[in-house]
Formats: C-alpha cells, sequence, structure tokens
C-alpha cells in the first residue's frame, strides 16, 4: 500500500512547503522587505511588457529589445508568461520561485526510492530537502531564474545514476531554461557523466555545446554575466576578503553537520557541482553564504548537487544494509530529516527574527501611511523611485530606480556611461527627501503627497497622448545657451550659433515624431525642401513643424544637455562627421540607434538640418534651421546648433525637418 502512497505524500509535503514559503514571501513584499527589489522589479517589468504586447526587455536597465538580445536571457521567462499574463503581479513571480525549488523534492525522493529499493527512504529523502535551511533561502529569494538549476541539476542527477533518457533530457532542457551560464554548467556534467554512463554523458556534453555555440552565434551578449577570460583574470588578481574567507568557512563547517554530509556521499552529482562549488569559493565579492540576501540564487547549482550527492550516497548505505536491517532505509532517511532540520542554527533563528519584524512592521502606522502613499501612484503613471519601493511599484510601462539616473555629469549610471537618461522619461518620482533626485527636482515639478521623510512629486504638465511614431514630451522650462567648444564651428559666422546665455524656454506639452521626415524606419531622410513645403508636408499629416522651444527641450532635455545624449560629443553616436559636399553620405534613419535624446527622440544632431517654426531676427524671411548636418562641423551639431536659410528661396541636400502636434 505504501508504495503507491509515497508518492502523493511527497506531492503534499511539496505543495505544503511551496505554500508555507510562498505566504513568507508574500509578507515580505507586502511589509517592503523583499531581499533584492531591483530584480524583482526588473524581471516583473520583462514579463509585464512581453504579455502586454511589448518587446521583452525592462525599462529599468537600458537593454537591447528582444528575448534573446537581452542581458539576462532567461527562456523560464517564456515557459512562465501564461500564468503571469493570468495573474500579472511580482506575486505570480514570488510563488513561482517557492514551487521551482520546492519540486526538486520530488527527482530526490525518486533517486532515493530507485537507489535504496525503498519507497520509505524514497518519501524521508524527498523530505529531508525541503527541511534544509540552504533550500529555504533559495526558495525565498524573491524571484531567481537561476533557480530553475535546482530541480533541473536533481533530474539531471537522477537521469545520469538510473541511466534513463527521459530524467537526463528532462534536466537538462530545464538547466538551459534557467539561464545561459548553462552551457557551460552542462559541458562540465556531461564530461563527469561519461564515467557513469558513456552516451547519457555524450548526450548531456553536446547539449551543453550546441547550446553554447547556438547562443555564441545567435546573441549578442552572451559574455556579458560570465565572460570565462574576464572571470579567470579576476580569480587571479583578486582573493575574497579575509573576513568573507572566515564567513565562508563558517558556512562549510555548519555544512558538515547537516543530514546531507553526514551522509556517504554520492561521487557523479558531487563531480557535477564541483566546478561551480570551486568558482563559488574563488569569487572575490559575492556573499553567497549567506542564508538570505540577494546573493543566496548563486548555490543553485551547488544546493541540487550536494542534495543529490547526500541523497545518492544514504540510499546505496541504505539499501546494502537493508540485507540485514529491514529498518535500515527509515533509520539512514530519518537521520537525513534530523540532520538537515538541525543545521545552521543560528541562521534559522536569524530567518524567524526577520520573518517577525516584518510581521511586526505591517502593523505600524508608518507602513499604513507608506502604503497610502504608494496608492497615489496611477496605474498608468512613468515612476522613479528609490531601491526599496521598486518591487512594489514595478508592473508598468516606465519603471525607473533613482539610482540608475543620469543627473550629473560627473556621476554616470553605474551599468553603462553612456546612458542618456535623466528626470526625462517620468512623471512620477516616489523616493526620500534626502535623496540626491529631489535636488533636481525644479518648477517643472510639485510634491503632491508625503509619508514621513517619503515623498510623491509629480510633473506640472503631464505626457501628452501621442500616435505611436511620436514621442510625447511634456512641457516646462528648459535651460538654453550653450559652450561654444561643443556646437560652434569656429570658421562660421558667430551669429549662426547661439552663445552660452543664462535663462530657459518655456513649452506646452507636445508630440514630436521619433525620426526626421518621413518618420519610417529605413528610408532616407526627406531633404531638398524649403521651409515652405516642409510646413505643407506636416499640414497634409495633421501635423505641423516643431517650434523652436520644442525642438530645444527635446534635445537639451531638463538639464540642458549640449547634446541629446549628454554633454560631451561622442563620435560615431551621430552621423555628423562626413565629408563636406558629400552628399552620398546622408545616412538612413534608425542607422544611429545611439543617436537620441533622453526622451527617446532620434537624429537630433548630424544627418540633416531641421527646419523649425521660427524665423531669424535680422530678418523674417529667413527660416531657423536647428541641429546640424552630416558634414564635420557646419553649422555645428548640438542642441544649440542654428542656422537660417531664406524660408521660400531656393533648397538644399542637407535641410530636412519632423513634425509636431
Amino acid at each position: 500500500m505504501f508504495k503507491r502512497l509515497w508518492i502523493p505524500l511527497l506531492l503534499l509535503a511539496v505543495l505544503t512547503a511551496t505554500a508555507l514559503w510562498t505566504q513568507a514571501q508574500w509578507l515580505a513584499f507586502d511589509a517592503g522587505g523583499t531581499q533584492w527589489a531591483h530584480d524583482l522589479a526588473f524581471f516583473n517589468q520583462i514579463l509585464w511588457s512581453g504579455t502586454h504586447g511589448g518587446p521583452w526587455a525592462s525599462p529599468i536597465l537600458l537593454e537591447p529589445q528582444g528575448l534573446l538580445q537581452m542581458v539576462h536571457f532567461s527562456p523560464l521567462l517564456v515557459l512562465i508568461a501564461p500564468l503571469y499574463a493570468l495573474f500579472p503581479h511580482p506575486k505570480t513571480l514570488l510563488a513561482v520561485n517557492t514551487l521551482v525549488v520546492a519540486s526538486a523534492a520530488i527527482p530526490l525522493g525518486v533517486l532515493g526510492q530507485k537507489v535504496s529499493k525503498d519507497a520509505r527512504f524514497g518519501l524521508l529523502a524527498g523530505i529531508a530537502f525541503l527541511l534544509y535551511l540552504p533550500t529555504l533561502s533559495a526558495a525565498q529569494a524573491d524571484f531567481r531564474p537561476l533557480t530553475l538549476m535546482v530541480p533541473g541539476f536533481a533530474t539531471l542527477a537522477l537521469g545520469g545514476w538510473t541511466k534513463r533518457w527521459g530524467p537526463t533530457l528532462l534536466g537538462a532542457a530545464l538547466i538551459c531554461c534557467a539561464r545561459e551560464e548553462a552551457a557551460y554548467l552542462l559541458v562540465a556534467s556531461g564530461a563527469v557523466m561519461l564515467l557513469r554512463s558513456p552516451k547519457l554523458g555524450a548526450a548531456v556534453l553536446g547539449t551543453g555545446a550546441a547550446w553554447f555555440v547556438g547562443l555564441l552565434l545567435f546573441k549578442e551578449n552572451f559574455f556579458f554575466h560570465f565572460d570565462p577570460t574576464t572571470y579567470a583574470g579576476s580569480v587571479a588578481t583578486q582573493e575574497p576578503t579575509t573576513a568573507l574567507v572566515h564567513e565562508r568557512g563558517h558556512f562549510a563547517l555548519q555544512s558538515w553537520l547537516s543530514g546531507y554530509l553526514l551522509a556517504p556521499i554520492g561521487w557523479l552529482p558531487a563531480l557535477m557541482g564541483l566546478p561551480a562549488a570551486i568558482a563559488m569559493w574563488l569569487d572575490h565579492q559575492r556573499e553567497w553564504q549567506l542564508m538570505t540576501g540577494p546573493y543566496v540564487h548563486l548555490r543553485s547549482v551547488w544546493l541540487a548537487c550536494m542534495a543529490a550527492a547526500g541523497t545518492l550516497g544514504a540510499a546505496l548505505a541504505a539499501r546494502r544494509l537493508s540485507q540485514k536491517w529491514a529498518w535500515a532505509p527509515v533509520l539512514l532517511g530519518a537521520l537525513m530529516c534530523l540532520g538537515n532540520a538541525a543545521a545552521y542554527p543560528h541562521q534559522r533563528g536569524e530567518h524567524r527574527a526577520r520573518m517577525a519584524e516584518l510581521s511586526e512592521g505591517l502593523e505600524s502606522p508608518e507602513y499604513a501611511q507608506e502604503r497610502a502613499l504608494l496608492a497615489k501612484v496611477k496605474e498608468g503613471d512613468r515612476v522613479a523611485t528609490d531601491y526599496p519601493r521598486m518591487a512594489a511599484l514595478s508592473g508598468r510601462q516606465v519603471l525607473w530606480n533613482v539610482e540608475n539616473l543620469h543627473l550629473d555629469e560627473d556621476r554616470p549610471p553605474h551599468w553603462i556611461h553612456a546612458w542618456p537618461i535623466g528626470l526625462e522619461p517620468v512623471d512620477t518620482v516616489v523616493a526620500l527627501d534626502s535623496d540626491p533626485i529631489v535636488a533636481h527636482l525644479g518648477p517643472d515639478w510639485k510634491k503632491q503627497g508625503e509619508a514621513g521623510e517619503l515623498g510623491l512629486w509629480r510633473r506640472v504638465q503631464p505626457f501628452p497622448d501621442c500616435p505611436k511614431d511620436m514621442v510625447p514630451i511634456p512641457g516646462g522650462q528648459t535651460p538654453i545657451g550653450a559652450s561654444r567648444e561643443h556646437v560652434g564651428a569656429a570658421d562660421w559666422p558667430e551669429t549662426w550659433n547661439l552663445p552660452r546665455a543664462v535663462g530657459s524656454e518655456a513649452s506646452t506639452s507636445f508630440c514630436m515624431d521619433r525620426y526626421e521626415h518621413p518618420n519610417v524606419i529605413g528610408e532616407l531622410p526627406t531633404v531638398w525642401v524649403n521651409w515652405d513645403q516642409a510646413a505643407a508636408a506636416c499640414q497634409t499629416q495633421g501635423k505641423r513643424l516643431c517650434r523652436e522651444s520644442e525642438w530645444t527641450r527635446a534635445c537639451a532635455g531638463e538639464l540642458g544637455r549640449d547634446f541629446g545624449y549628454g554633454d560631451v560629443q561622442e563620435p560615431g553616436r551621430c552621423n555628423d562627421a562626413q565629408e563636406v559636399g558629400d552628399h552620398e553620405a546622408l545616412a538612413a534613419i534608425g542607422s544611429h540607434p545611439g543617436c537620441q535624446s533622453a526622451w527617446g527622440v532620434h537624429d537630433l544632431q548630424g544627418n540633416v538640418s531641421e527646419w523649425v517654426d521660427a524665423s531669424w531676427a535680422d530678418d523674417p524671411s529667413y527660416k531657423v534651421l536647428r541641429g546640424g548636418t552630416m558634414w564635420t562641423a557646419i553649422y555645428g551639431h548640438g542642441c544649440y546648433s542654428r542656422h537660417a536659410h531664406e524660408g521660400a528661396g531656393p533648397s538644399h541636400g542637407d535641410d530636412g525637418f519632423r513634425c509636431c502636434q
């Protein structure tokens, strides 16, 4: 009878653990105690965008658009997309994370039952995994696709030892769906499995190699997170601090007291996890030994292989001892459960204290005030917020971490120095009064709520609703003036460039074409048109030429940058360095993706000068062009480059336009 019941009983244990861990995850989320709020928001944004018809990308980090092009490439996101489409909320991801980790108990239980030939041991082996504190910490590490490697490697170990194709291929598939680093780990695991089963080992090794080659061919950022040459160099030149080595040694010592390491060790999964364990130990900065915190997910491979090694070793011992003592499998399984339940007593106390603190926080007046303030953030708002509030406010079209905003020239974002990201993409800011971003909230912003030191600011003029091919830009004050060395041309009349000035230009909210006319990617910009013809072309589309104040705001942004992407000209970002007179040097629309302003308007510098709805002061029959051309230095190329031609006169091959609404 028990042979029929042990699998349902193990499934019940898995579901029970999932429910308890999910409840704790949701408690942490509600209390603002997520361990890595930025990344939880990041993955939530990817799924929110992908399941709402947008790109598989997150606006939190400026990554290439598309699932395969992203730096964080995790096929798991596609697998859970249908579930997320039904329940589009960060809590869905938290529940998925706990279920993924807990599910590894099933292949571990089956491994124990197959090797020991005893269903009782199989059930206890699965429960032992659920009682292990590293299992709990991985399950409650917010949402990390890398945790899919826990059931993946447990299933791979099952297939490798029992020499079964089904579990072997399933385990390899799960590992590939976790993250791109699976390519390295599968190759190493396949090499180990050759010792047990040449055919299965070759299949796993081949799968890892194929995955590696496929990513190498089709993924641009394959080496972003784990470049073997860079990693080897960092290991050779940097060592973990003494304190970190001490903490890791303490962690290893406690591990020896667990039920897994008290059991005989199965060599196959132990060797499979050895490369990852060595790499983790040599890492000079990642605190993977912690029971809680942002890096516990790095133990995914180590956790699965260690659990499989302990389960396999104990199962082999149980099978031998059962020939003399029928209760030996039960005894060994019970000892493994007790050892795992008793290991890491200090960390268990810390975990209980943390959960109690979070529970108490939910009852505090400060929590109620903060929740009321966050409730004022509308679903369609474009939000910038601080780290603790990232997860709570995720799930919208635009969400930025204030720590990533490029507010000063000497303080670029920590991820990629060239991001043109400032305050422009957002209309709502939620941050502490002491946050540096508050100093940049000028007259275009108004404080509309507070909860203690936490404040909520909104733009005075909101973003307008615009067609998809146009960029919405809220109105406000834009600083004017630019330094001569950035935008001027020394051999041209000084009156053709704006000098450095103190002041600002005001504009109301408006929509601007994302690209130069005809505003179609791949086509050449419209040239050889005078001002009258450009104005008529916009009018036929139900639009108009952009006002000069609008053009300046679209280019310079709220901080008055000299160029749309920053204050220092970067050769090659725009089409602005061709030989004078070379009309063949006109670039196709969208061919310089880095040439965009902080609002997201492209090619405001270089390529073609753009007619605007403004007259030259000395002669009203002359109309103003902005932004410079494809030619080197003529008219300048910055946000304050300015010259004029006769509005109804002859056209030129470097004069174009874009439209506004």
